[in-house]
């Protein structure tokens, strides 16, 4: 995987171990380091539908049909997950996921610096950002 993939995985399992369907983006290269990645979702529930970074809301927004994506996006920059190479392969494998596409590195570094402005960021995050 590289940096602004986005990966369609089933059967995602969140921190509370409830399971779903979701569109992950990469955010780092994974080189010797967890992959760090974000989740996206398509329900607006009270999030801002104005394109681009709403740090203070936990997300940035994607219109329809910008880059990859089909629908309104939310990419949730709150509860970044780790994902080290051999677990995603493995669930690559089991058909579980798969990558679909990769954003264009300038949108890639401004849903980062977006994510970099929040309270979820940790320093130990922007380590596996460098």
């Amino acid at each position: 995987m590289t940096p602004g993939s986005i990966i369609f995985h089933k059967d995602f399992t969140f921190y509370d171990g409830e399971q779903a369907d979701k569109f992950l983006i990469v955010l780092n290269d994974g080189n010797k380091r967890p992959y760090l990645v974000l989740r996206t979702t398509s329900r607006q529930k009270s999030r801002p539908n104005k394109e681009g970074c709403h740090a203070p809301k936990g997300c940035y927004f994607l219109p329809e049909k910008k880059d990859w994506f089909k629908f309104d996006t939310w990419v949730l920059l709150y509860e970044p997950y780790e994902m080290n190479a051999q677990a995603f392969l493995k669930a690559k494998f089991a058909g579980h996921a798969e990558v679909k596409a990769t954003l264009k590195p300038d949108l890639l570094r401004a849903i980062i610096n977006c994510f970099s402005r929040t309270d979820d960021c940790s320093d130990y995050h922007l380590s596996l950002l460098k």
